[in-house]
């Protein structure tokens, strides 16, 4: 719940949100399960950089 209130608590966070959704919907998010966010942050220690790019072609 405390996720929700945040993210709707402002416009900002709305616009970035359906933003998100948005991407999401094209397929152009990425979506990562918990082993795998605990792989990437543990293996780098760097979030931003670790998190795969949605628009590299594989």
């Amino acid at each position: 719940m405390d996720e929700t209130e945040y993210l709707l608590s402002n416009p900002a966070n709305r616009r970035r949100l359906d933003q998100a959704i948005a991407e999401l919907n094209r397929g152009a998010g990425v979506i990562l399960t918990p082993e795998e966010w605990d792989r990437i942050t543990k293996s780098t220690g760097e979030v931003a950089e670790a998190m795969p790019s949605p628009n590299k072609a594989e």
